[in-house]
């Protein structure tokens, strides 16, 4: 009997192998190859998350519906995360995800998955090795090779041990690159430049698009501030997560890009980066949010966030709870007014009231009463001045330019 034919484009059974667990799922071949004579299909699986694309062969895929049926088992929990209720509120915002139909076209097919292919399947930073969700653009990866060695301070990679061992041993960078303008215990924040520091900001983009999705890579990092989270050890301050932010005034968001490293998460980190951001903005002047989309982890984060910061205020006893506004809670939270609503919407505790409109009073309905918030980040240990507000041309260097003479209070 013939073997299967599986081209390009099309669906079929394939193996999902979870730990010590196994199950079939409907996957789509978005490339296929033959190494040493072993034929070798790239597929994504349709019900799941695009962190799960991977390599298969030939015994590992059946034609379709072989072993499955059109009920598709759960997703399993993303690999950082945990079910929560911030998880299910996230559920209700995002609703269901429309997934891949077998009517779609091969051309259609290989036009969403333009980047599909993940080279590097595992990171190796200090003590820890990861594995990696998604493709990032490294440059001359030598053929068979699917491990990185990173440097956990100045985030150079190596594409063998030995190599990263002789880095390692001549390495004299103990923090990263640029100013420190926070410290609190043995967390500190650095602002790096993107445009001094162009080697490191590169390196840190190709790191984080191994669990990003959603973002592109900087290649050019000019007009971007990188502020890195570092944990201080006996090898020096290492960078936990980071989040990047245009020096364009007129950028509406108090953050392009955000991440924990996997390794770090579960810890509270990523409240501190998003504290800190806020901090950022109230020091400003100006009211903001993230970029949009964000990952889905990066959606439930500042879903917690933004509930905590919103209840703690409606709950203030200096607060008159009984008619409060959007823009109330606005200024007092520095969160932008489409974030507000939607935490609003997902907690199901404000309606708009029946009087004037144009005021949009919201009355607060009955809910539990948050834990006291406790403030991450202190502004009297910010040492960070904003960059003057004028008007900014990106083919005028100008600003960049008064923006890298200004000196930033270090240590």
């Amino acid at each position: 009997m013939d073997a299967p034919e599986y081209p390009v484009g099309s669906h079929a059974d394939g193996l999902l192998i979870e730990g010590s667990k196994f199950d079939w799922q409907e996957v789509i071949i978005l490339k296929k190859r033959t190494d040493d004579g072993i034929e070798r299909f790239y597929v994504s699986y349709v019900a799941f998350n695009k962190r799960l694309d991977t390599w298969l062969t030939r015994d590992c895929l059946a034609p379709l519906h072989k072993h499955t049926t059109e009920t598709m088992t759960p997703a399993p929990k993303t690999p950082a995360a945990k079910t929560t209720k911030s998880a299910k509120s996230l559920k209700s915002i995002k609703g269901s995800t429309k997934q891949t139909k077998q009517s779609q076209s091969t051309v259609a097919a290989a036009d969403a998955h333009d980047d599909f292919e993940k080279i590097i399947d595992y990171i190796v930073m200090g003590a820890h090795k990861l594995k990696t969700w998604y493709a990032s653009p490294y440059q001359d990866v030598p053929k068979g090779v699917d491990t990185l060695w990173i440097c956990p301070i100045c985030f150079r990679y190596h594409f063998d041990e030995t190599s990263y061992t002789r880095h390692a041993a001549k390495c004299t960078a103990h923090h990263p690159p640029g100013d420190e303008i926070y410290r609190m215990g043995n967390l500190s924040f650095f602002e790096v430049d993107g445009r001094v520091q162009k080697q490191f900001c590169r390196n840190l983009c190709l790191c984080c698009k191994l669990f990003l999705d959603h973002k592109k890579v900087v290649v050019d990092t000019d007009l971007f501030l990188f502020y890195c989270l570092t944990e201080t050890t006996p090898m020096g301050c290492q960078t936990v997560g980071f989040f990047s932010k245009t020096f364009d005034p007129e950028y509406r968001n108090i953050l392009a890009c955000i991440l924990t490293l996997p390794q770090h998460q579960k810890k509270g980190f990523g409240k501190v980066l998003i504290d800190f951001s806020y901090a950022l903005a109230k020091r400003e002047g100006r009211f903001g949010g993230p970029e949009k989309p964000l990952s889905d982890l990066g959606k439930i984060s500042f879903l917690s966030y933004w509930r905590t910061a919103i209840l703690q205020f409606l709950y203030d006893p200096a607060n008159n709870v009984e008619e409060v506004t959007i823009d109330d809670i606005c200024t007092a939270t520095q969160i932008q007014e489409r974030d507000v609503v939607e935490t609003l919407a997902t907690m199901g505790i404000c309606r708009r009231s029946r009087g004037d409109e144009s005021k949009g009073v919201m009355v607060c309905l009955p809910h539990k009463r948050p834990k006291r918030m406790q403030r991450l980040v202190s502004q009297a240990k910010l040492h960070w001045t904003p960059l003057p507000r004028m008007t900014y041309d990106p083919a005028d260097r100008t600003r960049l330019d008064i923006y890298a003479q200004q000196t930033r209070p270090v240590r």
